[in-house]
């Protein structure tokens, strides 16, 4: 690794992600164990796909493949990113996946070479070379790895990784799955027989693992961009706790497959999220039992966008997220469809009834009734994250803090555990607020501190309450 480290460096396609490159997660580190590679050496008379998918079953943590006789580096580590160094490339087996492996069309070695750096520079946007190599973008052949694959994952950006490929690989459960959009989720599934799912908007998977997790069997099609951090428009000329506790650790596509590892029916459509009916089309998927949507905040494409998929699943349930967002085609789809909104999403269809609706407006009546309530010795009672939301609610009016730590007396909880969906426990919430009013949220701070010495838990973002505190100003010391 001394050898490594001494010549190689993570260079980005954007000269804008210096900052990123310097400061990101560079490898998986692995439990007690030496790393498992697998050598490939290219000759003229083997295709390189065709080599390593027979070898698969090898299951290593990285492909060592070479076009040069030079010894391959030692590595104890799993680079995130590929490497490339003296004609020898260091991919491990899910970036492989991503990129599509080799051009199927090219034998020459210097084309070959050059593709696969262009399909590595377009799609995972960095990788490790020397300091003066020169990367020069160009296009790439589509051909590759899912060329030998049958059914939909012959297509170049579909993908169903095994679990072997992600054992090594951290899971984050940050993301957007609202109280109200997983009693949506629960109503679709316990009135309705589900056997295949679209959902498109992924992110890192939150819902899609909730989802999974009550219908391990049914067929999952999964659309996203799933770009990572060197191929967005994100970047960063300051560090902020978040950019180096999060945003820099993680790889979007990595981490979803790592979350979903114990699902064998997901397929990863990587591409625009609006030709996704068109994909589904195009491959015969002929039924579509439930439909999750999580990207479109536009009225007018989400009216085209629902329409669209109505046309070719005529019998599926829609649930779609970021009512907060929408406005016209709200009442559009209440005129033209069977339609509930709710607070923070909506349930649409367009052939089948909506069965138990009074059921479901019931619960959600229920559900806004108990996140209304404003009386401590009511909310007693009810569960975690009711009592939650009070605290929360009762913070945001910056009520007494002596009336603050009361609630944590009477429902027995400790501010360091009262946590959300995204693992924010009661500090955390304090810190998100601490701009509104620095003096009250500082001081309440302090005066739980005392009584509940902060034991530095940290959220789905890998955030301790400090950690935000401390880049905004200088409370702690």
């Amino acid at each position: 690794m001394n050898r490594f480290n001494k010549n190689l460096i993570l260079k980005p396609v954007n000269q804008h992600k210096i900052l990123t490159a310097k400061h990101c997660k560079k490898f998986y580190d692995i439990s007690n164990r030496k790393i498992k590679t697998e050598v490939i050496e290219w000759s003229e008379n083997i295709k390189l796909n065709k080599e390593i998918l027979s070898k698969y079953k090898n299951t290593p943590d990285v492909w060592i493949i070479k076009f040069s006789n030079k010894s391959h580096l030692n590595l104890n580590k799993i680079p995130m990113y590929p490497i490339f160094y003296e004609d020898i490339f260091y991919i491990s087996p899910i970036s492989f996946e991503y990129i599509n492996g080799f051009s199927n069309q090219y034998n020459n070695k210097e084309i070959l070479i050059s593709d696969f750096l262009n399909r590595i520079y377009i799609k995972i946007g960095a990788l490790f070379v020397e300091k003066d190599f020169i990367i020069n973008v160009s296009s790439h052949d589509m051909t590759g790895l899912n060329n030998l694959k049958e059914g939909i994952l012959s297509a170049p950006n579909i993908t169903n990784i095994p679990k072997w490929m992600v054992s090594e690989i951290p899971t984050n459960d940050f993301g957007w799955l609202a109280p109200l959009n997983i009693l949506a989720i629960d109503y679709v599934i316990k009135n309705y027989e589900i056997n295949s799912i679209a959902e498109f908007g992924i992110y890192m998977g939150k819902s899609t693992k909730y989802i999974a997790n009550i219908l391990p069997n049914a067929k999952y099609y999964c659309f996203d961009v799933f770009d990572n951090l060197f191929v967005t428009d994100y970047h960063s000329n300051t560090l902020t706790p978040e950019d180096t506790n999060f945003f820099f650790q993680y790889l979007r596509f990595d981490t979803f497959h790592s979350n979903v590892g114990d699902f064998k029916n997901i397929y990863s459509i990587k591409g625009d999220n609006y030709l996704g009916p068109s994909w589904l089309k195009k491959n015969g998927i002929k039924t579509i039992d439930m439909i999750y949507i999580d990207f479109i905040k536009n009225d007018v494409k989400l009216i085209d966008f629902v329409n669209e998929l109505f046309e070719l699943y005529p019998n599926a349930i829609i649930i779609g997220d970021d009512v907060v967002y929408l406005d016209f085609s709200i009442k559009y789809f209440e005129k033209k469809y069977n339609f509930v909104k709710m607070d923070t999403c909506y349930i649409c269809t367009k052939n089948r009834k909506l069965v138990n609706k009074e059921g479901l407006l019931k619960s959600i009546n229920n559900m806004n009734h108990k996140f209304a309530l404003s009386n401590s010795s009511t909310i007693k009672n009810e569960d975690e994250m009711y009592q939650h939301n009070f605290i929360c609610q009762n913070i945001k009016k910056e009520v007494n803090y002596e009336k603050i730590n009361q609630c944590l007396i009477k429902f027995n909880k400790n501010p360091n555990n009262l946590t959300d969906s995204n693992n924010n426990n009661i500090y955390h919430y304090i810190a998100f607020e601490r701009k509104n009013n620095p003096s009250y949220y500082y001081k309440l701070y302090d005066y739980l501190i005392k009584i509940y010495p902060d034991e530095e838990k940290r959220n789905t973002l890998n955030m301790r309450p400090k950690d935000y505190f401390s880049f905004n100003g200088p409370f702690f010391k």
